[in-house]
C-alpha cells in the first residue's frame, strides 16, 4: 500500500478498491490522520478478471458532445466518470489536465484485455465537435 497524498492519479486506487474488495482510499485517509485503517489484506486469488482504465481525452479543441462506446467494449466499461457536461469547451489532450473521464473496464482474462485493449481509442471515443 503507497501512503501519500495523492495515492495515485487516474483514479488507479479506486480501481485497486474495486478489483480487491478493500476501500483503499479510505485506508489512506485514515492512514494521513494518524488512525489505523484495519485489516488491508486481500486474496489476490479472489480477484476475478483483468481491470483497466482509459483516459478519455480528445485530439482537438472544440465542444464536448458525449461518449461513444462500440458494443464489443461497452459490456466491460463497468464505471465511467466524465469530468465535462455536454457543450461544454474541450482542449486537445496534452496532460492529466485536460482529459475529458475515465473509463473503468474488467475483462476475464489478461489475454482478452489485452486485445481489447490494442484498438480501444477506436473502441471508446469522445464527440468532440471541432472549433
Amino acid at each position: 500500500l503507497e501512503l501519500g497524498s495523492r495515492a495515485g492519479g487516474n483514479m488507479i486506487p479506486v480501481q485497486l478498491s474495486d478489483a480487491s474488495g478493500v476501500d483503499l482510499v479510505a485506508a489512506n485517509v485514515l492512514c494521513a490522520m494518524g488512525e489505523n485503517p484495519g485489516d488491508l489484506s486481500w486474496d489476490s486469488a479472489k480477484c476475478e478478471g483483468a481491470y483497466a482504465t482509459y483516459v478519455l481525452h480528445s485530439g482537438v479543441d472544440g465542444v464536448f458532445r458525449g461518449v461513444e462506446k462500440s458494443e464489443a467494449v461497452a459490456s466491460h466499461v463497468y464505471r465511467e466518470v466524465i469530468y465535462k457536461q455536454p457543450g461544454e469547451p474541450v482542449e486537445a489532450f496534452d496532460g492529466a489536465n485536460k482529459a475529458l473521464g475515465i473509463e473503468f473496464l474488467r475483462f476475464a482474462d489478461e489475454a482478452e484485455m489485452g486485445v481489447m485493449l490494442e484498438g480501444v481509442s477506436n473502441e471508446i471515443r469522445p464527440i468532440v465537435e471541432p472549433a
